[in-house]
């Protein structure tokens, strides 16, 4: 049984305890409220199979059903794709991608692949700031990121439009667009 929402496969749907709404994720919620859910902060959950309310746990309390083949409970995420997810504690969320592929830097307050961990240039909390073309947050996208010798963190489509509309600085330092 497939359930879930175009963004995530799972068998849950979350009580968002701002609103007291019931959205299958985070992003299915925002994208319909004036306001975003607090992942952290979800308490209740709902079996999609038999529809129990529960405290957020990894299975049905009622029925047993497994909610996701990843679960952590400090995010109430849940997913039933494996993607290598993992909860990275200096940035206080899951990721994707394997643990063993990423390291976190408490400088720049983000998981960077290990193929530029080491040789990123350093940006004070770069990873809490937006992205520099289309403003939305970097530090809890789930797009494909960029990382210029600049050090301004930037979502990989929005490198790639201004790029193609020939434009090779970064929008947030003017500095020339030269990607690790």
């Amino acid at each position: 049984m497939s359930s879930g929402c175009e963004h995530y496969k799972r068998k849950v749907m979350l009580v968002a305890p701002c609103c007291n709404k019931i959205y299958t994720c985070r992003f299915c919620h925002n994208a319909k409220e004036n306001h975003e859910l607090n992942r952290h902060a979800v308490l209740q959950v709902i079996c999609m199979v038999c529809k129990e309310k529960q405290r957020a746990r990894m299975s049905c309390s009622r029925c047993g059903t497994k909610f996701g083949q990843y679960f952590c409970l400090r995010c109430r995420f849940y997913d039933d794709e494996d993607k290598g997810q993992f909860h990275c504690e200096g940035c206080g969320i899951c990721r994707v991608g394997g643990r063993e592929n990423y390291s976190h830097c408490s400088t720049c307050n983000m998981c960077f692949n290990i193929q530029i961990s080491d040789t990123h240039k350093c940006v004070v909390n770069s990873g809490k700031d937006n992205c520099g073309l289309c403003l939305e947050p970097i530090h809890t996208s789930i797009l494909k990121l960029k990382v210029p010798q600049c050090g301004h963190i930037i979502h990989e489509q929005c490198s790639n439009q201004l790029i193609e509309n020939n434009i090779k600085k970064c929008p947030t330092c003017r500095a020339d667009f030269l990607f690790m």
